[in-house]
C-alpha cells in the first residue's frame, strides 16, 4: 500500500495508517523523504555542511515516519537550482547522498530515487533514468536504488526500453513486490498501461514512452520472477469514459472517439476492471508477461485511407 505523503500527518495517524496496513496483511510502500511543500528544494545539489545538515534533519524524521507506518523506503526528490550547471549539482548530490546512505543503512531503510518527467514538472534534479542510474552507481551502496515511477519516468533520448534494461539491476519498487508475492507462495503483479505505449498517438510523447517502459518491464519482471510464483501481467486500454474525460470531452467528442473504435464507443472504466481482475486471478493461472489490449479493436486498425476501388480510367 502507497503511503507516500505520510509526512503530512500525524505521529499518531502514521501509527494508525501502520496498524491498518499491517493488519490488512499488505506491505508499505516508499515515503516521501520530506513533505510536499519541499519536494523542489535543492539541498540535495548544494555540497555544504548546512545542507547535509538539513537533508540529516528531514532523513531522520521520514524514517521516523516510515517506521511508524511500516515502511523501509524512503523516496528521494530534490529540485534543481538554475544557477548552477547540473553536472556540479549531480556531484554534490553523489556525496551528499553517500552520507544519507550512512543514515538509511543505520535505521536498515532503502533510498529510492525517482526520476520525474520535466514536461510534467520542470526544474528537478533527476528527469531521466540513465541520469539517476549513473548516481546510484556512482555511490554504490546497497541502501541506494531506483523507484521506476511509470507516471514520472522520462528515459534519456526516449529509449525506455534500452534504459530500463540497463536499470533493472538497480530498481527497487518491482523488487518490493516481487519477494514479499513470493514469500506468501506466489501470486500476481497487474498493472494498466495504454495503448500509447504500443503505438504512436499524437501529442503522447513522454506519457507513451513511459507505459511503452512499462509494458517491458511487465515482460522482464515475467521472466525474473516467475521461477518464484510470481505473474506479471498488464492491460493496456484505448480511450476510456473516465469522470476527468467525461468532464473534459462533450458528446460529439465522444462520438468522434466512437467513429475510430470498431466496437462503435469508448469503454467503461468497468470494463478495464474486468481484465485486470481476470489477470489477477486463478483464471489466468498459466498467463505471464503478457500486455493485453482491452481498446474495442482500435489496434488492428490500419492507418490508411479509406479507398473505394472501381474500375481502371480507360
Amino acid at each position: 500500500m502507497l503511503h507516500a505523503a505520510a509526512r503530512r500527518f500525524t505521529a499518531d495517524e502514521q501509527a494508525q495508517a501502520g496498524a491498518l496496513i499491517a493488519r490488512r496483511g499488505l506491505a508499505a510502500g516508499c515515503v516521501l523523504y520530506t513533505t510536499f511543500d519541499k519536494l523542489r528544494s535543492t539541498v540535495w545539489g548544494e555540497d555544504s555542511v548546512e545542507a547535509r545538515r538539513t537533508m540529516a534533519d528531514e532523513l531522520r524524521a521520514a524514517i521516523d515516519a516510515a517506521r511508524r507506518i511500516g515502511s523501509t523506503r524512503l523516496a528521494i526528490v530534490g529540485g534543481a537550482d538554475e544557477t548552477t550547471p547540473l553536472p556540479i549539482q549531480h556531484a554534490a548530490f553523489i556525496r551528499n547522498l553517500a552520507h544519507a546512505a550512512d543514515l538509511a543503512e543505520e535505521a536498515d531503510m532503502v533510498l529510492c530515487l525517482e526520476t520525474i518527467d520535466r514536461e510534467r514538472v520542470p526544474g528537478m534534479l533527476l528527469h531521466h533514468l540513465a541520469d539517476a542510474l549513473n548516481v546510484v552507481r556512482a555511490v554504490d551502496r546497497p541502501s541506494v536504488r531506483l523507484l521506476f515511477d511509470t507516471a514520472h519516468v522520462q528515459a534519456m533520448d526516449f529509449e525506455a526500453a534500452a534504459q530500463l534494461e540497463l536499470a533493472w539491476d538497480a530498481i527497487e519498487i518491482v523488487q518490493i513486490g516481487g519477494p514479499l508475492i513470493a514469500a506468501g507462495g506466489g501470486g500476481t503483479m497487474t498493472f494498466v498501461g495504454s495503448m500509447a505505449g504500443d503505438r504512436a498517438v499524437k501529442n503522447q510523447l513522454a506519457y507513451g514512452v513511459a507505459k511503452a517502459a512499462l509494458h517491458h518491464l511487465v515482460r522482464m519482471a515475467a521472466l525474473e520472477l516467475g521461477p518464484s510464483g510470481v505473474r506479471v501481467n498488464a492491460v493496456a486500454p484505448g480511450f476510456i469514459r473516465t469522470p476527468r474525460l467525461n468532464a473534459r470531452l462533450d458528446e460529439a467528442q465522444w462520438a468522434t472517439i466512437g467513429r475510430s473504435v470498431p466496437l462503435g464507443r469508448a469503454a467503461t472504466p468497468a470494463e478495464i476492471a474486468a481484465p485486470l481482475l481476470f489477470l489477477s486471478s486463478g483464471l489466468s493461472s498459466h498467463v505471464s508477461g503478457q500486455v493485453l489490449a482491452v481498446d474495442g479493436g482500435t489496434g488492428v486498425v490500419g492507418a490508411l485511407p479509406d479507398l473505394k476501388f472501381g474500375p481502371a480510367p480507360g
